[in-house]
């Protein structure tokens, strides 16, 4: 495995890196915050203010919950700066739906199917 220096690789763009020659860059990936939303907003058909509604339908749940787990497990992204993002939410709100996360995809056949449509549409396999 050959390694890049640390001194060019912010220069590089990551979509012209060779994933099988530097193992270690999987985890970049080639979509930003905003595919994100818009791919749940495609998909669960919610409407774009999904993050900021402090509605209890289960729509609007589990379409944040998709969302904190896709920002902290693909994108990087940390606990707070999610927060930010979504309306009311502390950084411990987050953790607790990235753990239901895998609660409801273990266990709930109708979630792991709106998951794994907005998964495919990111172009993601599975999320561990």
């Amino acid at each position: 495995m050959e390694l890049i220096s640390p001194y060019v690789y912010p220069i590089l763009k990551r979509v012209f890196l060779d994933r099988e020659k530097y193992m270690y860059l999987r985890k970049i990936s080639t979509f930003t915050e905003e595919d994100v939303r818009d791919a749940i907003m495609i998909e669960l058909k919610v409407d774009k203010n999904f993050l900021s509604t402090k509605s209890r339908k289960t729509e609007y749940v589990d379409a944040k919950k998709i969302y904190c787990k896709i920002c902290m497990d693909c994108l990087g992204m940390k606990c707070v700066q999610i927060a930010r993002n979504v309306n009311g939410y502390d950084h411990t709100v987050v953790l607790y739906n990235r753990k239901k996360y895998n609660h409801f995809y273990a266990t709930n056949r109708y979630f792991k199917e709106k998951a794994d449509r907005v998964l495919a549409l990111l172009g993601i396999n599975q999320l561990k």
